[in-house]
This record gives structure tokens, sequence and C-alpha cells, in this order.
């Protein structure tokens, strides 16, 4: 049986964005508002619509705008090392610059800007975080 190519999905849930924007090779978007832009083949974006669906606020719903990063051209490639400091360095950018948009009507913590890294086979029900685990959906 041929070994299969997981590919990834580098989600950040908890930082809701109005659209896209991109920084040193990388595209962050708004999966709710920027999906159907992004990603045109129908069964991924079915796949990933499952898994963006997996992520849920503590008693609450599914996280509705979740921001996903993108790079390589949108194919959801597993990043290279390269690529995580990257993403790494966006994240401190984001979280410093959102500092000044702080007030009483808006709250920003450093969990807006957790990244989680979710491998993925399309028509698969398991997945794989980073660490290696793999989980049934």
């Amino acid at each position: 049986m041929p070994r299969r190519k997981f590919q990834t999905l580098i989600i950040m849930p908890y930082l809701p964005m109005e659209n896209y924007f991109k920084f040193d090779n990388l595209i962050i978007w708004s999966f709710q508002k920027n999906l159907d832009k992004f990603v045109k083949e129908q069964l991924l974006k079915d796949y990933l619509s499952r898994l963006v669906s997996c992520y849920k606020y503590q008693k609450a719903g599914v996280i509705r705008n979740p921001s996903i990063i993108s790079s390589s051209g949108l194919n959801f490639s597993n990043p290279t090392s390269s690529t995580i400091g990257r993403i790494e360095i966006l994240k401190n950018i984001l979280l410093f610059a959102s500092i000044s948009e702080n007030n009483s009507w808006t709250f920003v913590t450093s969990d807006n800007f957790e990244v989680f890294y979710q491998r993925f086979n399309i028509g698969s029900d398991q997945l794989s975080t980073k660490g290696g685990a793999i989980h049934s959906v």
C-alpha cells in the first residue's frame, strides 16, 4: 500500500480577520470570507470545513472565522523549518501591532495568536497533530 503524503492546515483559530494580507511569502486569510477565493477544489473545501469545525470555544460553539496561514502558493504543503520561523516572527509582529488597538471594547491577548499545525489527508478521518499523535475526527 503506498504511503500517503500529509498536507498541513496552519490555523490561528482565535484570530478573526476581515480579509487577508501577505507577509514574507505567507498569506494570512479569513477562512470564512476567503475560502472560495483561495481554495478551488470542492473536495478540499469540504474537508477543510470539517477540520475547522473541530475548533470550538470553551463552553460555546464552533469558532466561525479562524485565520489560516498559507505558504507556497496556497497548497497546504508541510511547512519547512524556515516557514515555521517566519510564522513565529509574524505572530510577534501581529501581537505587538495589536497592543495599540487594545481598548475597553476590544481585548487582544497572546492566545489570539496561537498557531496550530493540523496534518491531514483528504478523505481520511484520521488527523495528525504537529507532535505526530493520530486522532479520529
